[in-house]
């Protein structure tokens, strides 16, 4: 019988030695799994923080060469306040190539963040509606949105900067309007601030009745797949938002360079005039024109004038009563010196966009560049977002 009970034993035995080798070839297996994952994660890490390196010094070049470039202007781009020549974008960086591990590139332009409509001057210094500019942004939603109803859109953004609780009279939203959303929208707050990023207008535009709707107002105002690293010329202004956000203090204007405004903005300006002025669209046309021959130098000449030899003379009247036509000739010039103003030849906020690629890592910086005084500044940045 002994025998038998041997061989028993020496199959226990040998299962055991079996899953013991089958316990430490998983834990091997697994700590090799486990290291490799934590060395492509530090792996990913390193080339992260090396990218976002690289697009910091971008941006450190930006403003670098914006000061610069501010004393030379005969060969400068975003020339200063008291020279014109501005324009789209102006490459900032050659293709960066690495050996080993770092192999990589680095891209990136300037751009006029003042090209757009500036949303946060729909409100004034008391935080109350600044009817010249709610005036330009409404022609700006009527041509936009020339074949459908844009659900009052131009009082929903008003409504959502403005300081008071009280709803437009053209059809805003307050407070309690979005605090009563139904679901499956969440309930939240106006801001009654200005506008940090257009990404905001997402909120606004949940007020829309039509949800459908909703994007396509989003990204026909902010043209949300436009790259400005391919924006290299002049023809693609027409693919910039056509809004923005810049920040505004107490008695600042943010002023549109016509130099970079897309045709749709300047379109908005004529019409803010006169949108049935008969040569509207050719005199927007000629402007165009004219800037890809050689950048405008004066607002008022090049643009604002040329909209007043459109008008013609004042109407004739009696002299002790105005007709209705000396009326609106009134209110056309009115809206004319309102005009200028708002717009300029020159830009005072640039967007730098860096793009850095080390390995399987990619990086896309935006900075919000402030220039002024011979200075500077970054306002913001963010990752991919304006």
């Amino acid at each position: 019988m002994a025998p038998i009970r041997y061989k028993r034993t020496q199959g226990v035995a040998l299962i055991m030695a079996i899953l013991i080798t089958s316990l430490v070839s998983i834990a091997a297996v697994a700590m090799i799994t486990q290291q490799q994952l934590e060395i492509r994660r530090t792996q990913n890490i390193l080339h992260f923080d090396q990218a976002y390196v690289y697009v910091l010094g971008a941006e450190t070049w930006a403003r670098s060469a914006l000061v610069t470039q501010d004393k030379e202007p005969a060969t400068d781009a975003y020339p200063s306040e008291n020279n014109v020549n501005d324009i789209i974008g102006k490459p900032i960086a050659e293709e960066i190539k690495q050996s080993g591990l770092d192999i990589g590139g680095i891209n990136g332009i300037i751009t006029d963040a003042s090209a757009s409509f500036p949303l946060n001057m729909l409100v004034d210094d008391q935080g109350d509606k600044n009817n010249s500019y709610w005036g330009v942004f409404d022609a700006l939603l009527s041509s936009t949105f020339e074949n459908h109803d844009f659900q009052n859109l131009q009082y929903l953004v008003l409504d959502w900067i403005d300081k008071g609780d009280s709803v437009s009279s053209g059809g805003g939203a307050e407070d309690n309007d979005y605090l009563n959303l139904a679901a499956p929208n969440r309930p939240y707050r106006t801001a009654n601030r200005p506008i940090s990023s257009v990404s905001e207008l997402r909120l606004v535009m949940a007020m829309s009745k039509d949800s459908a709707n909703i994007k396509n107002d989003y990204a026909a105002l902010v043209h949300p797949n436009f790259n400005p690293l391919n924006a290299v010329s002049l023809d693609d202004i027409e693919k910039q938002p056509l809004v923005n956000a810049l920040p505004r203090s107490a008695g600042e204007k943010i002023t549109i360079n016509i130099n970079t405004a897309p045709s749709a903005v300047l379109k908005a300006l004529v019409d803010y005039v006169d949108p049935q002025l008969a040569n509207g669209d050719q005199i927007v046309s000629d402007l165009v024109d004219r800037r890809k021959q050689s950048p405008l130098t004066n607002a008022k000449e090049d643009f604002t004038d040329v909209i007043k030899s459109a008008l013609g003379p004042r109407p004739p009247g009696p002299a002790n009563q105005l007709t209705d036509q000396q009326r609106r000739y009134d209110q056309q010039i009115e809206r004319l010196t309102a005009l200028q103003d708002m717009l300029a030849v020159t830009s005072e906020y640039f967007y730098l966009t860096a793009h850095s690629k080390i390995g399987d890592t990619d990086v896309m910086l935006i900075s919000l560049l402030h220039r002024k005084d011979g200075k500077v500044t970054t306002v913001r940045r963010g990752i991919g977002v304006i």
